[in-house]
């Protein structure tokens, strides 16, 4: 009796043991998936700290205060697989609440900032129209559902875009303080 029950505990275990190792398994690809996508957003991020820093104008063709286009041959796409792609994505300028409403909104309880959802937040705000933005075979409107496809399949274009209305913000911003300053 005692080793029918041992041994019967021994496969429960093992079910168990099989179960929790295929569930650390997709965490850890998920995880690494996950770092890898931080990992060029953060490259995203240094590219433009480096564009500000040394006073390189983003070449973005500016419609008017309220909107500017962005093209697939804009510096921010360099080094990536967009640069030179014939699409067109239309934002509106950011305001310094709607970033800090944002940053509130990506941060956890733990005081850690999602930077995907960040950027996924800016981008669904600011991106108000695009040309030649494809689905496989089916060109896509701007719509708030296909934004959401654009961002699940596409992060690190998202990120960018994102982090192009943040960088045109502090732009903006620092304009406007010298202005003052003159």
């Amino acid at each position: 009796m005692r080793d029918e029950f041992y041994e019967e505990f021994i496969k429960k275990m093992d079910i168990n043991i099989c179960k929790i190792e295929k569930e650390l398994i997709k965490t850890k690809t998920e995880l690494e998936n996950y770092k890898e996508l931080v990992s060029k957003f953060n490259n995203i991020i240094d590219k433009l700290n480096n564009l500000n820093s040394a006073k390189i104008p983003l070449n973005l063709n500016l419609t008017g205060v309220n909107s500017f286009w962005i093209n697939g041959s804009d510096k921010i796409f360099e080094d990536t697989d967009f640069y030179g792609m014939d699409f067109f994505v239309k934002i509106k300028p950011i305001t310094k609440s709607q970033i800090r409403r944002f940053r509130e909104e990506s941060t956890s309880s733990k005081g850690v900032l999602d930077y995907m959802k960040l950027a996924t937040l800016v981008f669904t705000e600011c991106c108000i129209d695009w040309k030649n933005i494809e689905d496989g075979d089916s060109v896509l409107e701007c719509t708030e559902s296909n934004k959401r496809v654009v961002d699940e399949k596409f992060p690190t274009f998202t990120a960018i875009i994102s982090n192009c209305c943040v960088f045109n913000n502090k732009q903006q911003s620092e304009k406007l303080e010298d202005e003052k300053k003159a």
